[in-house]
């Protein structure tokens, strides 16, 4: 089963509602660019391909699973990087480019916007400084682990009411699934997974 025959095998609705489903995405048919990228990456993969014709169906899934984030996650960054070139072409911005009156009013602002979205507990939980950096003044943000869940509730863009709840996975952050999100919690902080 090599990547290319997969995807034409599957049409692109039931490939962007699984990545959407297993990676907590939003895509739609406007990210087709991103989702033929990525297809390009797994049907150019060897290695892939040898799993294919190896293994069983089951063993390749956790193959094909793993290098889909590694694609991903190399899309983001890619996409990252031109987002940076594009802005502000990695020179240092500061804090003035908010537009806020100065750095206790940006200090205000940071707290209360994690506050809105983490909840006022979360919002103990950062150590916000600021420095001078190439002449501009830029924030700092120290984050101490959080003793209990937490979970983000933004502009009604959550899944579910409570919110939603991320982890890191490797370099990057993923959206857990609300079961797999009370599974984690259960094992991290012993209980089930609620709101806070």
């Amino acid at each position: 089963m090599a990547t290319g025959r997969a995807a034409d095998d599957e049409p692109l609705s039931r490939i962007i509602a699984e990545l959407n489903d297993r990676f907590g995405l939003h895509m739609g048919p406007e990210h087709r660019v991103t989702l033929d990228q990525m297809m390009g990456k797994l049907d150019g993969d060897a290695a892939l391909d040898a799993a294919a014709r190896a293994n069983t169906r089951q063993n390749v899934r956790l193959t094909f699973d793993q290098k889909v984030e590694r694609a991903i996650q190399e899309i983001v960054d890619s996409n990252f990087d031109l987002y940076q070139r594009i802005t502000d072409d990695g020179t240092v911005v500061g804090i003035e480019h908010d537009g806020l009156d100065n750095e206790d009013e940006f200090m205000r602002h940071l707290v209360q916007v994690v506050r809105n979205g983490l909840g006022d507990r979360a919002g103990t939980c950062i150590d916000p400084k600021t420095q001078v950096v190439d002449g501009k003044t830029v924030c700092v943000v120290s984050c101490q682990h959080s003793p209990e869940p937490v979970f983000l509730r933004w502009k009604g863009t959550e899944a579910t009411d409570v919110g939603d709840f991320f982890v890191r996975s490797g370099p990057g952050t993923v959206k857990l699934p609300p079961e797999s999100a009370a599974a984690f919690i259960r094992t991290r902080f012993g209980r089930a997974g609620g709101g806070g």
